[in-house]
């Protein structure tokens, strides 16, 4: 026997979704309209926990404003950022020139990456019947014209601070994730503090 729960969250052999309203189908786990975990394992499985965890962050940045998820993501977020700013410049040696490093480590990547992908771009792309290998040496000669001065000048201090790349690789290991958690906070804290005056705004222009 269907209890009153059921028969609100369930219609013609589906399951509406609490979040969004939208009818999904009987054995959906989450909402294919939001994303909203809707499953009776969906917090408990391990690959779905994650996914619910997921929509659980994009609500905090982007959904309505709620105090709870709010304080919920400064608790899980913020030790991280804290931790990693007390901690970081204490646990490794010459923390400026680790530092250093590792901004020009990245700024390598990232500029070998944009390089790779215009190269795979200009192969794969269709071209006119004689004109792929043509065009492909082309942009490959544009590219290593223009590349050549930036990647000079990041792999060269590379190269300079070479006894720190190590060090550097475990600094971006530990940096990133509080880089991504300050992101996380400062996206949510915006979130809540606009959409909740937009909220009011709306109230008062109805009370008006």
């Amino acid at each position: 026997m269907n209890t009153n729960s059921d028969h609100k969250h369930q219609s013609h052999g589906g399951v509406v979704c609490p979040n969004c309203l939208y009818l999904n189908t009987q054995l959906a786990a989450f909402c294919a309209d939001c994303g909203a975990p809707i499953g009776m394992v969906a917090s408990i499985d391990p690959i779905q926990r994650i996914q619910a965890e997921g929509f659980a962050y994009r609500s905090a940045v982007d959904g309505p404003p709620r105090f709870i998820i709010a304080f919920g993501i400064w608790l899980l977020f913020s030790p991280i950022v804290i931790a990693t700013a007390i901690i970081l410049p204490n646990v490794i040696d010459d923390f400026p020139y680790v530092a250093l490093a590792a901004f020009f480590l990245l700024s390598t990547v990232g500029l070998a990456a944009i390089l790779w992908r215009k190269i795979a771009n200009s192969i794969v792309k269709p071209r006119p019947a004689g004109e792929g290998i043509t065009m492909f040496f082309v942009d490959l000669g544009i590219w290593l014209l223009f590349a050549t001065i930036p990647m000079a000048v990041v792999i060269i201090p590379i190269y300079l601070l070479s006894d720190k790349i190590l060090d550097a690789v475990i600094f971006l290991l530990l940096t990133l994730p509080a880089v991504g958690s300050t992101v996380m906070l400062y996206r949510t804290t915006k979130n809540y503090i606009v959409k909740s005056r937009a909220a009011d705004d709306r109230v008062s222009s109805s009370v008006g």
